[in-house]
């Protein structure tokens, strides 16, 4: 079996795996390069195989960095079904959707068609957890990653080989999910190596974390300004608000959740409560929703979205994009960052490159549509919110495999090399290797 990294090679986005035997030409993911200057190349750059000849594609989560070049694939000549777990089928399609109405106006790259869209929305085939799938001797199973509704990682399985992809692993515990099963041992694994390079901080502090950041508003006058990605983040931020919204002070805050998507995102969380942690599901079940509150204000229209800038605080505000690269959070920036009252509270890993890195890695000022701004609010990284496993859950994950070779993927180079060094001292007799961009492998 061959292996190709066509994606996710030294660094974090563009997932996308190409595999081939004597029966299969499959792919596992195909996402979207982001961040870099150099990120619209790549996503117009020729793959390094013939979408013509991909058999199917297994899809682990609906985040645009594993899903965002489907549409392009099929443009370029893929016609196979491509399988994934059906809460994953429903936010791919609000994503993918997103993402085209973004290229159409102008704010990203057109990369494919709104034809090619719909084309691929109609090749996918949901397969639920657990449930082994087989194509001409080779099976595949989804299995439970904790990360965003609905995300997996692979088990495959044919004649001659084991392979894990972990996929991207969730940091357990989660308010909203279950915790990533337990893998089969497989001889070849592909990890993620996101947070590779560090430990979290206290992942059930998130509740105070955020309530703390409430309090400096309330006492500031000023606004929480909230750059959150559309799926798992905010709807475990609006469950999170939900909880505080019982103490007297916070539930007279309006909280305005500034993000069609998001909000789209959170019907389909309503719509399968069976991926959500249990407690969650029967909430959800018995109509004590979860995400909504009395004080949420939800904001679809763009003209509504600029009237908030010109509302007093205390007030809280939940935008995308996730990484401030664009999105409407960009326009609370320009009127928000320059007033040590507000608080912007960055809950998202920030890729190299993007605005959010450089706000976390403490730029005293940044430009945004063309205008050089002074950072002077108070910048917070909370990456206790992240939703990838960090270095130690990552290690107890692979507890009692036993593999021949790993590939580490899918990090920066910090933690790439860091999560290496580890990993050569857990299983000293396998082949640890970090892959470069379409550099392939004979297993």
């Amino acid at each position: 079996m061959r292996l190709v990294f066509a994606g996710a090679a030294h660094e974090v986005t563009g997932a996308c795996f190409y595999l081939e035997d004597k029966e299969h030409k499959f792919l596992v993911d195909c996402g979207l390069f982001q961040g870099s200057k150099l990120a619209y190349q790549k996503n117009i750059e020729a793959f390094p195989f013939l979408a013509s000849e991909i058999d199917f594609v297994l899809l682990t989560h609906a985040h645009l960095d594993h899903c965002g070049r489907l549409p392009r694939l099929v443009r370029l000549g893929f016609s196979g079904p491509i399988f994934a777990t059906p809460p994953t089928v429903a936010i791919a399609r609000l994503v993918l959707e997103d993402t085209l109405g973004l290229m159409l106006e102008g704010s990203v790259p057109k990369i494919f068609e709104e034809e090619d869209l719909k084309e691929a929305l109609n090749r996918f085939v949901e397969v639920g957890y657990n449930t082994s799938r087989e194509i001409n001797h080779l099976s595949f199973t989804f299995r439970e990653a904790g990360h965003i509704l609905g995300s997996s990682f692979l088990e495959i399985e044919s004649e001659k080989h084991r392979l894990l992809f972990s996929g991207d692993l969730g940091n357990a515990p989660s308010l909203l999910l279950s915790p990533p099963d337990k893998p089969f041992k497989a001889e070849t694994l592909i990890l993620e190596a996101t947070y590779g390079d560090r430990e979290h901080d206290d992942k059930m502090g998130k509740i105070a974390f955020l309530h703390e950041a409430v309090d400096y508003v309330i006492r500031t006058g000023g606004t929480l300004l909230i750059p959150a990605f559309a799926v798992e983040r905010t709807q475990e931020l609006l469950f999170i608000f939900d909880i505080l919204s019982a103490h007297a002070k916070i539930s007279k805050i309006p909280i305005y959740l500034d993000s069609p998507l998001a909000i789209d995102v959170v019907s389909v969380f309503r719509s399968f409560p069976d991926y959500l942690r249990p407690a969650v599901a029967d909430k959800v079940v018995s109509g004590d929703d979860p995400f909504d509150f009395p004080s949420l204000r939800l904001v679809y229209s763009e003209a509504l979205s600029k009237t908030l800038n010109d509302k007093p605080g205390p007030r809280i505000i939940i935008a995308g994009s996730g990484m401030m690269e664009g999105g409407r959070i960009q326009h609370h920036l320009v009127h928000l960052l320059d007033d040590p009252r507000n608080m912007l509270f960055v809950p998202c890993f920030q890729a190299k490159g993007t605005l959010g890195r450089q706000i976390i890695d403490g730029a005293k000022e940044v430009t945004i549509f063309n205008k050089t701004l002074p950072v002077k609010a108070k910048v917070v990284f909370a990456n206790s919110f992240s939703s990838h496993a960090d270095q130690p859950q990552i290690l107890k994950w692979l507890e009692g495999q036993s593999p021949k070779r790993i590939f580490c993927v899918h990090g920066e180079e910090e933690g790439l090399l860091a999560l290496k060094s580890k990993l050569e001292k857990q299983f000293p007799f396998a082949e640890i290797i970090i892959p470069s961009l379409n550099e392939g492998f004979e297993l």
